[in-house]
């Protein structure tokens, strides 16, 4: 290997990978300095609502809707 070779591997790759990092890190910053150039909105925040985690008695099963309980079954095990 030639002293050029052994500058270009331990110095010409590290810094251009620098450069690189930098570069993607300073075109995010132009990216969104872009975007705030825009009018804003007048629009207020949103607001999203959803219907209560309880289910509907109307749309359940009779032998659920009515209160019928169910033997037996459930969780067990034996060692």
């Amino acid at each position: 290997m030639t002293f050029l070779q052994i500058l270009g591997l331990f110095v010409g790759i590290p810094l251009g990978l620098i450069a690189l990092i930098t570069l993607g890190v300073l075109a995010s910053d132009w990216r969104t300095s872009a975007k705030s150039d825009t009018a804003p909105t007048t629009d207020g925040p949103l607001f999203v609502v959803s219907g209560s985690a309880a289910p509907d008695p109307g749309r359940l099963p009779r032998e659920i809707a009515s209160g019928a309980k169910n033997e037996g079954g459930g969780a067990h095990g034996s060692w």
